[in-house]
């Protein structure tokens, strides 16, 4: 019996808007506390794949699927395989700072993503699928 698989290929395609540094520190250095609503930081703080229909009110734990290499916000891509009778996932990415902004696909096009809340349900077909996430700084 042949074992076939879902591959989930997911990039986090992190942009950096062009932003205007008000009140800003010059240089790279900080600027204290102030903060003019303006963000230079692309990366999320944490990413996890849930496969709903995997759901058991006696394990909170039990959709989680694990991705194929620890998270580490530098990194802009990961893997995981998906079990075949899996057809369907959601995304939960957490934005390392306030005013960037998140979307699954392009920032033009895609939806629009709250930090620490699970995406839309995300269809996948078998073989490779993948999955963008973009992260714009203000």
């Amino acid at each position: 019996m042949k074992l076939i698989k879902k591959y989930l290929s997911i990039f986090a395609i992190l942009s950096i808007a062009a932003f205007t540094a008000c009140g800003g520190g010059t240089g790279g250095a900080p600027a204290g506390d102030i903060d003019d609503g303006l963000s230079s930081d692309y990366f999320i703080k944490s990413l996890s794949v849930d496969a709903p229909s995997l759901y058991n009110e006696d394990d909170p734990n039990a959709t989680k699927l694990n991705l194929k290499y620890d998270f580490s916000w530098g990194e802009w891509s990961n893997e995981l395989d998906v079990p075949y009778s899996i057809d369907i996932i959601t995304i939960t990415a957490e934005k390392n700072h306030n005013w960037a902004s998140m979307y699954l696909g392009d920032a033009e096009t895609g939806t629009a993503l709250t930090s620490g809340d699970a995406s839309g349900p995300i269809t996948l077909e078998v073989g490779l699928n993948t999955v963008n996430l973009t992260v714009i700084a203000q």
